[in-house]
């Protein structure tokens, strides 16, 4: 269909060629006169953010027949943040610009839509994929080509992983992974190809294929993968390691003796992702609790010396292996020596403070989870502890617990009567675990509560609830769907209009409960300006077959022009922690509205004396949020701004709860995250500092942020 001879293909016939595997390129694209520099009636580059923030093509649309290439690339930029169908016909008959960064910035744009419009767009860009030569643009288009999730494009994924170039092999790896994202089946004989490439290739091919490993997971025809995993475990490079240790928690091939040397990798994230995967393992290891008791002791004494515990991470790595301990917590060489450590530990010295008691408080939840029951988390932690931190961990042993539902539903109930909203919202998130009508109407009480994050933790309990698998020796009792409805209603009725989360978590819900009498709420929320509101609660109508309404045309909080930052600067901030100073360098070239309207907050001193409520060691910290429970923002929310800033350790992202519902909360990456690309703006890096980030725990604060 493709010989040799054929020297030019019509679009279609080079998508076929593409997805067919024929490996050789077509011609480059016809060459075109050079654009003319920028003329004096093209939009300016604040006009173009303007109308992109705003949601709005017309100026972007006109845009891309501009003579300038930077025009052309930042109206690309806009539509690739919109996400309008719109933008398909265009951005395609660009990706055969004479400039590559258009042919990249069409990519992107079409990468955006790539999973929503696939019939459209996966054709467009596996033909680009074929005529370009250009190997990073290839691989741009690779990436891109994978989000569409359709099965038609692993003939591409395949051929990139055999791909002359470094970074063709690198996105191969990449778009391979967005079948673990996007949930698919996974293709026989995937995993082992990616696993192929985990030696004997440059270091940032093993880093993405150990990444993909860790994302897709294990199907048929998987020989080799378990043995190529367990080489990389000893990889020289500390990314591609924790990687592979992620990779092989799941892994069934790989047994927990081969895992267990990673808990004193001397990397501390690789050292976290290996105690993980030991977490996961240990249940079903005859030897598992002696292995997980060994690890748990080997990291506490490798963290307290003299009864002083280090500074640093080695709080980290401690803190994740009493969490991984917790698999076989009720072992007695786990309950024995989580005893002996919690009263070890009552009496540490050294370190920081907040370390100190945070420790204490995990070897007191380890024992009461071994023992079945929260008692030893009451008086954790002493003064370094807030009174409502032991209450969320007493909520959070419950969770873990199994059987007793009557008694835990009582004890779940006493901890709800405590108003704080935290301990409120890890009471709905031990409920639904907990198969009766008693847990139910526990949840169904507090979306009556006039709260935000109550409301939000309460919609998710209830989503759980209706999805909770029906066991064989337990059936859960029928949701009472009067009391359903009253309670989705009551929340609809107190929820405002910019309570993105909620809203989501609502939506969900409603979903869940197949509540459709309540369907017609879901008209004004699909005119919701919030794109994350107002998609699912479309895609829902669809399911329902309920008439959808038009799009709403108008976005709040739209960016002030004035506030944009000079794009070819980098301005640096510096955080004050508790913990001491980090420096970020961010970047309005890439993410104009959510530079300026972080450097607006923080100029209007709204992050000063903020906790960073949030740190998942090995993954991120989070700070921003006003109510310090992960519910809270500025009283605005801000659009996604999509562009290719890799997340690498230090990266700066914009947290969500969705698609364009970002406000104040942000994170940092203490590592790659792949998975975040493309999902979540990121817009600055930490240039110094790294060892402060590594030190920051729960609780921790945000004193103020110098500009």
């Amino acid at each position: 269909m493709c010989g040799h001879s054929i020297r030019r293909l019509a679009p279609a016939c080079i998508a076929i060629s593409l997805l067919l595997g024929c490996d050789e390129p077509a011609t480059p694209p016809d060459p075109e006169p050079r654009p003319a520099p920028q003329q004096p009636d093209s939009p300016t580059r604040e006009a173009l953010v303007v109308e992109s923030d705003a949601r709005q093509t017309a100026v972007l649309l006109a845009a891309l027949d501009d003579p300038s290439a930077d025009t052309r690339q930042r109206a690309l930029m806009g539509l690739a943040r919109v996400r309008s169908s719109e933008g398909i016909a265009p951005a395609t008959r660009l990706l055969r610009d004479t400039h590559a960064e258009v042919r990249a910035a069409a990519s992107l744009a079409l990468g955006a839509l790539a999973h929503e419009h696939s019939d459209e767009v996966m054709p467009a860009l596996a033909g680009a994929l074929a005529a370009e030569r250009d190997p990073e643009i290839r691989a741009l288009l690779l990436r891109d080509l994978g989000r569409s999730h359709d099965p038609r494009t692993l003939p591409a994924v395949r051929a990139g992983l055999r791909a002359p170039t470094e970074p063709e092999r690198s996105a191969a790896c990449h778009a391979a992974a967005e079948w673990g994202l996007a949930g698919e089946p996974t293709p026989a004989g995937l995993r082992a190809a990616i696993a192929s490439l985990l030696s004997d290739q440059p270091e940032p091919v093993r880093v993405s294929c150990a990444y993909a490993l860790g994302r897709i997971p294990p199907g048929p025809q998987d020989e080799g993968v378990a043995a190529a995993l367990a080489l990389a475990l000893a990889d020289p490079s500390a990314e591609v390691r924790a990687f592979a240790y992620r990779a092989a928690g799941a892994e069934p091939g790989l047994t927990l003796d081969v895992v267990a040397p990673g808990a004193r990798d001397e990397d501390w994230r690789v050292a976290v992702h290996a105690l993980r995967a030991m977490g996961r393992k240990a249940p079903a290891a005859s030897d598992g609790p002696a292995v997980m008791a060994r690890a748990l002791r080997a990291t506490y004494d490798a963290a307290v010396a003299d009864g002083a515990l280090s500074a640093g991470p080695a709080t980290h790595r401690l803190l994740s292996a009493f969490d991984a301990a917790g698999s076989v917590a009720r072992a007695g060489a786990v309950h024995d020596l989580a005893v002996e450590l919690h009263r070890a530990s009552a009496g540490l010295e050294g370190g920081h403070p907040r370390d100190r008691g945070l420790v204490h408080c995990a070897a007191a939840e380890l024992v009461d989870h071994a023992r079945g029951w929260p008692s030893r988390v009451d008086d954790c932690g002493g003064e370094a502890v807030e009174a409502w931190e032991r209450v969320v961990r007493a909520a959070n042993v419950l969770a873990r617990l199994e059987g007793a539902h009557e008694q835990r539903v009582v004890f779940l109930r006493r901890l709800f009567q405590q108003e704080h909203p935290a301990v409120r919202e890890a009471v709905l998130a031990a409920a639904p675990p907990i198969p009766t009508a008693e847990s139910t109407a526990l949840v169904l009480e507090a979306g009556h509560v006039n709260d935000a994050g109550v409301r939000a933790a309460a919609a998710t309990a209830l989503a759980a609830i209706a999805r909770r698998p029906v066991l064989a020796e337990v059936v859960p009792p029928p949701l009472p769907m009067v009391e359903v409805r009253q309670a989705l209603s009551a929340m609809a009725d107190h929820t405002p209009e910019d309570e993105l989360e909620t809203w989501v978590s609502w939506i969900d819900a409603l979903d869940a409960t197949d509540a459709r009498d309540l369907g017609g709420r879901l008209e004004a929320l699909a005119r919701h300006a919030s794109r994350g509101v107002r998609d699912p609660s479309r895609a829902l109508m669809r399911r329902w077959d309920l008439p959808i309404p038009s799009e709403h045309d108008e976005v709040p909080n739209p960016i002030d022009p004035d506030a944009l930052v000079d794009p070819g600067t980098r301005p640096r901030v510096t955080l004050h922690t508790s913990r001491g100073d980090i420096v970020l360098e961010l970047r309005p070239d890439v993410a104009p509205t959510t530079v300026a309207r972080f450097l607006a907050l923080a100029g209007d001193d709204f992050y000063d004396g903020l906790a960073f409520h949030r740190v998942v060691p090995a993954f991120v910290v989070q700070g921003g949020d006003p109510r310090g429970d992960g519910y809270g923002g500025p009283g605005f929310w801000q659009r996604c701004e999509d562009n290719r800033l890799p997340y690498t350790r230090g990266t700066v992202g914009m947290a969500l709860a969705g698609r364009d519902t970002g406000g104040s909360q942000f994170f940092i990456t203490h590592g790659a995250q792949p998975h975040l690309e493309g999902r979540y703006t990121a817009f600055g890096q930490v240039v110094a500092g790294l060892d402060v980030l590594d030190q920051l725990q729960p609780g921790d604060r945000l004193g103020s942020v110098s500009l």
